[in-house]
């Protein structure tokens, strides 16, 4: 399945030969149908909170690798693996 996203920069670029006006009109107009096709190729939903369990075997799983990049960062990352 192909999402239409990944062709939205071809359309942007395919518009300056299809529709005949100066760039900054053609850019606007563009634009808006891409906003217009985002908005149709994305359908939100409730997420359903996250199993306790599962989010402190995340937490456990990924402690090593978020202090890696907290120290690669200069960074204190560490409340990401707080609730």
């Amino acid at each position: 399945m192909t999402s239409y996203l990944i062709l939205i920069p071809k359309v942007l670029e395919l518009g300056k030969f299809v529709i005949p006006l100066p760039r900054e009109r053609r850019r606007i107009l563009l634009e808006k149908f891409k906003k217009k096709l985002k908005k149709v190729n994305t359908e939100y939903k409730e997420r359903s909170p996250l199993d306790p369990k599962l989010r402190d075997s995340l937490k456990q799983e990924f402690a090593p690798e978020i202090e890696r990049l907290s120290s690669l960062l200069g960074r204190d990352l560490t409340y990401w693996s707080r609730n």
